[in-house]
């Protein structure tokens, strides 16, 4: 379970990082720059564009919150795993034993749990992506609107509201970006807690020769001698199973 805790965190953080990074400042001064020309040829179709930002926004946050549940959900692939990894290990005993069924009951009841969450969790995704998507096109067709009736009025040109039209679809294709790589963010912040909190676990042995009175010590009398009188032994995880049994 630790392993494979370690390797998902560490490729979630992994794909977060590195190219991204320069990806993420191109965005932020593609946005920019796409505003200001878009304000600065004409502030009144710019204003009604972004009305409809706050939906888009919201849409990103919940995205960005379904993507950062990954530690809950990898929890049940740790728990599948080290299910196979104690079956396949002492597969002599549950082949002799025949436990067979019981392991693949365990082994398929957090990968259920996972699927029907996973499930749920697609239709909550394709409602925000529709949301986000469709707020950008209400955008395009206030602004188009409005556009008409501006030149009507004669209150500005048609080009100016072809440029100012233009840098707000060059904004919007720099946040579709950022929205592209929000998962790999998401996952990577809960990769970085998880991995710090792994690091940051204290053992249950302590070792820490600056604390002496929790410090396993060697007796000084000492005798490497043992006897096994009767031992019954079984695994937690097959308590009706007896492994050993009055072993002496």
């Amino acid at each position: 379970a630790l392993t494979t805790r370690l390797s998902t965190q560490a490729t979630a953080l992994k794909d977060a990082t590195g190219g991204q990074i320069g990806q993420q400042v191109q965005i932020i001064g593609g946005v920019i720059a796409a505003l200001a020309i878009a304000f600065a040829h004409d502030w009144r179709i710019t204003l009604i564009m972004l009305c409809f930002a706050p939906l888009g926004v919201i849409s990103s946050i919940a995205l960005s919150m379904m993507f950062s549940d990954g530690a809950v959900q990898d929890k049940f692939i740790e728990q599948s795993s080290k299910i196979l990894v104690q079956s396949t290990t002492n597969i002599r005993t549950v082949m002799t034993l025949g436990l067979q069924p019981l392991f693949i009951e365990q082994f398929d009841g957090p990968i259920m749990i996972r699927y029907k969450r996973q499930l749920l969790k697609a239709l909550v995704l394709g409602i925000c992506f529709a949301s986000l998507e469709s707020s950008i096109l209400f955008a395009y067709s206030a602004g188009f609107y409005a556009s008409e009736t501006f030149i009507l009025w004669g209150v500005t040109s048609f080009e100016n509201i072809f440029t100012a039209t233009l840098a707000i679809l060059f904004s919007s294709y720099f946040i579709g970006m950022a929205n592209s790589m929000a998962p790999d963010q998401a996952k990577a912040k809960v990769g970085v807690a998880e991995i710090f909190k792994m690091l940051d676990q204290t053992p249950a042995i302590n070792w820490d020769e600056a604390d002496s009175s929790k410090v396993l010590k060697k007796p000084a009398n000492f005798i490497g001698k043992a006897k096994l009188s009767g031992v019954e032994f079984s695994y937690p995880t097959r308590p009706t199973a007896k492994i050993l049994q009055g072993l002496s």
